[in-house]
Formats: structure tokens, C-alpha cells, sequence
């Protein structure tokens, strides 16, 4: 017998579950890896989730592309320095999975 009921909706995208976080997306957009200047943070797959944490900080989800990678501090730095430029007080979480 075929199941009728209506198939779950995906959850929202991280863009979409808190729309006033949506200019930091767009200034974290444009953060570029330091070892490859023409590729962003987003397309190297580094930048996972922009979210609030259990305390409400804003909280920048980072991904190495492979244990041990030098750039991360750089790229936790860059990040920092978006923050403040918004006026935002967050924090940079590195989560190792999935890579």
C-alpha cells in the first residue's frame, strides 16, 4: 500500500530560520580563503552555519577542509573582525564533522 500522507518539509535553510542574521551572511559572503583569494569561505565548504547559541551570541560555524589546516586561525581572525564591524558580539565554533 502507498503512503499517502504528505511527505515532511525540509527545515528551513540557515538563511531562512532567523532573517535578521541575514546581512552577517552577506558580509561573511565575501570572506575569502587566505590560501585561495578567488574562492570563498562559503564555496570551499568552510562556513557551515551562522546561528545563536544557547546563550543568544551569535555563533559562526567553521569547518577545517582537512585536519591540521594552517589558514583556520586566519580565517577565525577574519571572521572575528566581521563581527565587530557589525557591532555583533559572537564566537567562532569549530566543528570537525562533517568535513
Amino acid at each position: 500500500m502507498r503512503d499517502t500522507s504528505p511527505s515532511p518539509q525540509p527545515s528551513p535553510a540557515p538563511r531562512e530560520r532567523e532573517p535578521e542574521l541575514a546581512p552577517l551572511w552577506r558580509a561573511l559572503d565575501q570572506l575569502t580563503d587566505p590560501e585561495i583569494p578567488v574562492v570563498t569561505l562559503r564555496e570551499m565548504g568552510i562556513l557551515r552555519d551562522l546561528r545563536r547559541g544557547a546563550d543568544g551570541r551569535v555563533e559562526v560555524v567553521i569547518t577545517p577542509t582537512y585536519s591540521g589546516c594552517p589558514a583556520m586561525d586566519q580565517i577565525a581572525d577574519d571572521i572575528g573582525a566581521v563581527l565587530k564591524g557589525a557591532g555583533v558580539e559572537g564566537r567562532v565554533v569549530t566543528q570537525l564533522a562533517p568535513a
